[in-house]
């Protein structure tokens, strides 16, 4: 475990209760308005059948994992998380709602291929978490490797929008994407690295695209105030982060 990786865990253990307070057992930036079923909208971009198998890297509390499973009960669902706080939380949920198809692992996905056998999943996604490594790289490496060919990847994530606010100091977008790498223990590219990334790893790109909804960024405010945080007032004064949602294929050799 990296010295960023620490830093991710030691967070969660610190904010998990602040989070429910706030925002309830979701943990996310971008999200949806409340009327929206999450579950169903990530579990309608995977592409999964019965008996298929399903990752959710970093997972948080587990609920979203939970209800897909109540969803799709003949899906086989994981949920890795680094937070051991999480974790009890996770499997707390799972026994008090008897959810059978679904499984909790406390782990690092920086190591995926260490808790998983090769070409394992059918499907496997980050809903606002992939940026926590500070080597998003080895961690994409990692998917591939348990990922089953034609398989799909799946991440909703916000990136950089210009390479100004990545690499030159004291513009409004750099002071925020350093906030967030200083608070967060976040690390958000522009987005053509990513395709590049992706393209580099043997991932066939199907759509890259904003979220289909209009997002509520309401309850992630309130945590932060709870938390002492501003990211969210400094995003108002900048355009330089924009949410999409990235969906793609591990390609045939």
């Amino acid at each position: 475990m990296n010295s960023n990786t620490k830093k991710v865990k030691e967070l969660y253990e610190s904010s998990t209760g602040v989070y429910l307070a706030t925002t309830g057992y979701y943990i996310h930036g971008c999200a949806p308005p409340e009327n929206f079923n999450l579950p169903l909208y990530i579990l309608s971009k995977l592409n999964v059948f019965d008996g298929n198998s399903v990752l959710d890297c970093g997972c948080g509390m587990g609920k979203m994992l939970i209800e897909m499973a109540k969803l799709r009960p003949k899906i086989n669902f994981f949920g890795i998380t680094i937070s051991e706080e999480q974790y009890k939380i996770c499997n707390q949920l799972k026994n008090e709602e008897n959810v059978l198809n679904v499984e909790f692992i406390l782990g690092d996905f920086h190591q995926l291929s260490f808790y998983f056998n090769e070409a394992s999943f059918d499907a496997i996604y980050f809903n606002e978490s992939l940026f926590h490594s500070n080597n998003y790289k080895q961690v994409l490496s990692e998917v591939k490797k348990i990922l089953k060919t034609q398989g799909i990847f799946y991440s909703k994530d916000f990136y950089i929008n210009y390479w100004i606010d990545k690499y030159i100091p004291f513009t409004s977008g750099y002071k925020l994407i350093k906030y967030i790498k200083e608070n967060y223990f976040y690390h958000p590219v522009l987005h053509n690295e990513m395709i590049k990334a992706m393209n580099e790893l043997g991932f066939n790109i199907i759509s890259f695209n904003k979220p289909n909804y209009i997002p509520n960024f309401q309850k992630v405010i309130d945590f932060e105030k709870a938390y002492g945080l501003k990211t969210y007032q400094l995003i108002q004064k900048t355009n330089a982060i924009h949410w999409r949602e990235l969906i793609a294929s591990k390609k045939s050799i």
